[in-house]
């Protein structure tokens, strides 16, 4: 949980010793517990708890575990923090190449995406805070998030939305706050991945297998999912349609 006023200074909420005030003298003493963190990361992802996990690079990047998919292949899953310091840069591209297939990863990190050194590997690369939510003594896993995060690179084609989450089934748009059936989810990761550029009706259609004839048909039926199409979706008169700006 992060730290919030109270009285005159600040507190936070220990998992195990509940509320706890933060001092100047307790900054000075701080030490993240990374294999605490370690082991709820492995728990929330479900990975097999007799999975070890270990350093890569001391202090910064660590092995969480990795994900089996299909009867060979497994995903590595590791955590990062200090990615922007230039002293370490040269030993976690080293740790990159040494141990992770090639777009075979997810890169958990403490630094905000704006700030990935590295974004020339194709890997998907979230915040911690984005993937994990603390409630009831454990950590949560978005699903939505973890489940674009195993996407293939050429389909993961867009960037973590600011508005859609939950696997496009929700959205937030001006503070409100709307809820989408599969259908409809897939029509809006179609048009977030289309980065800003038009398509046409018929190329969209086909894309959700709909047998409706146009987008607006998709989300007439009820007047929250309609209002919430036509706050963010624009077309032309020859059947294009694109995101608006958010």
């Amino acid at each position: 949980m992060a730290p919030e006023r109270h009285g005159k200074g600040l507190r936070a909420l220990c998992p195990e010793c509940g509320y706890v005030p933060i001092t100047d003298d307790s900054l000075n003493i701080l030490v993240p517990d990374v294999d605490w963190l370690l082991k709820r990361m492995r728990q929330a992802l479900g990975m097999d708890q007799r999975q070890d996990s270990s350093a890569l690079v001391d202090g910064v990047m660590w092995k969480v575990g990795d994900i089996p998919e299909g009867k060979t292949r497994r995903r590595r899953v590791v955590f990062a923090r200090r990615l922007t310091d230039p002293s370490t840069h040269r030993a976690v591209l080293k740790a990159f190449n040494d141990h992770i297939e090639k777009d075979n990863g997810v890169v958990i990190c403490t630094a905000s995406r704006s700030a990935n050194p590295l974004e020339h590997l194709s890997l998907p690369y979230v915040h911690l805070a984005e993937l994990f939510r603390w409630r009831a003594g454990k950590l949560e896993l978005d699903d939505g998030l973890w489940q674009w995060c195993l996407k293939p690179a050429h389909l993961r084609n867009h960037e973590r939305s600011s508005v859609f989450f939950e696997g496009f089934r929700t959205a937030i748009v001006d503070g409100e706050q709307f809820t989408f059936g599969a259908t409809q989810a897939e029509f809006w990761e179609h048009m977030e991945g289309l980065g800003g550029s038009k398509a046409h009706k018929t190329t969209i259609m086909s894309h959700t297998q709909s047998n409706q004839e146009s987008p607006r048909e998709l989300f007439r039926h009820n007047a929250d999912h309609l209002r919430a199409f036509e706050r963010l979706v624009d077309h032309d008169d020859e059947g294009f349609y694109w995101l608006k700006p958010t």
